[in-house]
């Protein structure tokens, strides 16, 4: 499982190895949340992610070197 952020153009950055990419068309997930999981990394003439997940990040916020902390 990798995951991905929103980018400000609409398409999201993979975290591990910062492609430009989009969430599949075949995909049910029918809003774009800020940070997703997926399985799938699929290239075609764009690059797509499938089997995506939302992910809730109720209470975490972002923290210095050691990353983030449950508030």
């Amino acid at each position: 499982m990798q995951i991905a952020h929103l980018q400000k153009t609409g398409q999201y950055l993979t975290v591990k190895d910062h492609q430009i990419v989009s969430i599949h068309p075949s995909s049910v997930l029918d809003m774009k949340p800020p940070w997703v999981l997926y399985a799938d990394f699929v290239l075609t003439s764009k690059n797509y992610i499938r089997t995506v997940t939302a992910v809730v990040s109720k209470g975490w916020r972002e923290g210095g070197r050691e990353g983030g902390v449950w508030a």
